[in-house]
């Protein structure tokens, strides 16, 4: 049943049971709402460096996909910094897999803090964007760009 306004009771108001069976099928609803809404989707966020200059190399970081996400995509990716010049470029890895998930790279231009900013956006290969439980996971800075502070990647999951 969907969703209707709730019913406001009054001072001694008999409670009945159609007015019981309307409030639960309220609260039925919403609870269905609230498990499609948790389960659609989940963020990874990763900070690369701090005040330390970031260096271009592979596995700057790298995680494990929990089992929650298995069988899941990866379905956005993104990257900030606090400071910096140049444009850094960022690669997502599927360590497990011996696969790159972007065939576009994660780029910031050079004064923006983030990449969705960027001239050019990443794009994820969608052949390569399934994830599985245990998977080992790496971001490679390929470009570390000019004096970049606080480097954050995101990378964001959802039901395949």
């Amino acid at each position: 049943m969907a969703f209707v306004t709730p019913y406001v009771f009054t001072a001694l108001e008999l409670l009945t049971a159609a007015k019981m069976n309307a409030i639960q099928d309220n609260i039925s609803d919403l609870d269905s709402r609230a498990i499609i809404l948790e389960n659609t989707t989940r963020y990874i966020s990763i900070l690369l460096n701090t005040s330390a200059v970031l260096t271009a190399g592979d596995d700057a970081a790298r995680f494990r996909i929990p089992a929650a996400l298995n069988g899941w995509d990866v379905y956005s990716v993104a990257a900030s910094r606090k400071s910096g010049t140049g444009v850094p470029l960022f690669q997502v890895r599927n360590v497990t897999g011996a696969v790159d998930v972007l065939s576009t790279r994660i780029s910031i231009d050079s004064g923006e803090t983030d990449s969705s900013t960027a001239a050019a956006a990443p794009v994820i290969n969608t052949a390569n964007d399934s994830v599985a439980t245990g998977d080992q996971f790496a971001i490679d800075v390929d470009d570390a760009g000019t004096n970049t502070l606080y480097a954050f990647v995101e990378i964001g999951f959802r039901p395949a």
